[in-house]
C-alpha cells in the first residue's frame, strides 16, 4: 500500500469525523488536460479548511501550485517531509 494510502487511512481511523478529499483521485477522468484538472482541485481546495501533501509532492507542479493557493487563503497545511512517515504542519519544516 502507498504511503499517501496509509497516512490517509490513519488519519480516518484516528480523527473519524473528517472527510479526506484527494483531487489526483477525483479528477483522474481529465486525463491529459492538466490545467482542467488543476481548476477542478482548486476549487475543491477552495471548501477545505486544511491541505495535507504527501510523497514527493515538491516534485508535482499541481501539488506546488495547490500548496501556493493554500498559502495565500491561509489555510491550515501539512506535508510529509522526504524520508518520513508522517505529516508535518508546514511551518514546522521551514518552507
Amino acid at each position: 500500500m502507498k504511503t499517501d494510502s496509509r497516512i490517509c487511512l490513519r488519519l480516518i481511523h484516528d480523527e473519524p469525523d473528517i472527510l479526506i478529499l484527494s483531487p489526483i483521485h477525483a479528477f483522474r477522468w481529465f486525463r491529459t488536460d492538466h490545467e482542467g484538472a488543476l481548476e477542478h482541485c482548486l476549487r475543491m481546495l477552495a471548501q477545505c479548511d486544511e491541505a495535507l501533501f504527501f510523497g514527493a509532492w515538491w516534485n508535482s507542479d499541481g501539488c506546488r501550485r495547490e500548496l501556493a493557493y493554500a498559502i495565500r487563503h491561509n489555510m491550515r497545511i501539512f506535508v510529509q517531509p522526504e524520508g518520513r512517515d508522517c505529516l508535518m504542519p508546514l511551518e514546522a519544516i521551514g518552507l
